[in-house]
């Protein structure tokens, strides 16, 4: 059975007839109904701690309580709760009462045909303002989680959103800086510039601009220091009004550690050609000094072989030659 025909109905009502009456026109309106009537306020807040109650419908009048007093412990503990009374009090100034104290609507016990439709009216309406409440909570959720600065203007420029990222980034609080010109986040130079841009963006027909994709950009913090930063920008349109959401990031920490990785780098660059220089000149003495052993011992051959030849020539001679013992013994 759908969710919507099935009802939790707190009935505030002293008179068993009248309460079966309600309870007959909620049934016949195609409602399956689990009811817990009830007369005294201590019953009202006993059931109210339990919770679950898809409705509350209330007499103005009872002997022991009223249904004003009701309405303000209601409201007290939940404010989206739909409360409808049902009276046979038929003046128009109690109508009007009940509905400025906070009823979503004031029906005569003689007219139970409005009822149901009213039932499913606001029982409807109340589910919508639960799921925009969990909506909106996520929204929120995401908003504050988000390490990204999220801000939004609308066609003038004006701020309409700043996250708590956007706040740490560029120094001001929300209450300070919404409803203030953009141009507060961007130094003089840029402001002009980036407005143009802005405006050019509002007549194309993307959502995005450049595509999604992030575009550098030089934001001014409240403190009035420029840092580098990657924005992003899309455009929405709800009711003809149109609306700027940006997502920006701080890479001023990014900046700075690619600078330094440059730095790094040039000086091993530097470094890696210095010792290449080196070793270039160490291979030219190298071979500077080969050059010479091989030079130095070619000399040392030739002054060294020609005296030997000499030498070796003479004993040959000498052993060609018949000489005397003494002599031979000599030679």
């Amino acid at each position: 059975m759908d969710n919507l025909t099935q009802l939790r109905l707190l009935l505030i009502e002293d008179n068993p007839d009248d309460a079966l009456l309600v309870l007959h026109a909620i049934r016949d309106a195609g409602f399956v109904v689990y009811e817990r009537c009830i007369e005294t306020e201590q019953a009202l807040r006993e059931a109210l701690a339990e919770g679950g109650w898809d409705v509350v419908i209330s007499d103005y009048s009872l002997p022991q309580f009223n249904g004003l007093k009701a309405l303000e412990i209601v409201r007290a503990l939940d404010s989206e709760i739909p409360f409808l009374f049902v009276s046979g009090t038929v003046r128009d100034e109690v109508g009007i009462k009940a509905m400025e104290a906070g009823a979503n609507d004031y029906l005569l016990k003689s007219n139970l045909a409005r009822l149901g439709p009213a039932l499913r009216r606001e029982i409807g309406e109340a589910r919508l303002r639960r799921i925009g409440r969990v909506t909106e909570a996520q929204y929120e959720a995401i908003l504050d989680g988000a390490s990204d600065g999220i801000i939004s203007v609308d066609e003038q420029s004006r701020l309409i959103l700043f996250n708590r990222s956007a706040e740490a980034i560029f120094g001001y609080t929300e209450e300070e800086i919404l409803g203030q010109s953009l141009c507060r986040l961007l130094p003089e130079g840029v402001a002009d510039r980036h407005q143009q841009l802005m405006d050019a963006f509002g007549k194309e027909d993307k959502l995005r601009l450049q595509g999604g994709v992030a575009r550098p950009l030089v934001g001014r913090r409240k403190n009035g220091e420029e840092f580098p930063a990657e924005i992003s920008v899309s455009r929405t349109r709800v009711d003809g009004c149109v609306t700027y959401t940006a997502i920006i990031r701080d890479v001023t920490d990014r900046k700075a550690l690619e600078e330094a990785l440059k730095r790094h780098s040039s000086e091993l660059e530097d470094k890696v050609a210095q010792r290449t220089e080196e070793l270039e000149l160490a291979r030219q003495d190298a071979e500077r000094l080969a050059q010479a052993k091989s030079e130095f011992l070619a000399n040392m051959s030739h002054e060294i072989r020609n005296p030997m030849n000499a030498v070796l020539g003479l004993a040959y001679v000498l052993c060609r030659m018949d000489l005397p013992d003494e002599a031979a013994e000599l030679a």
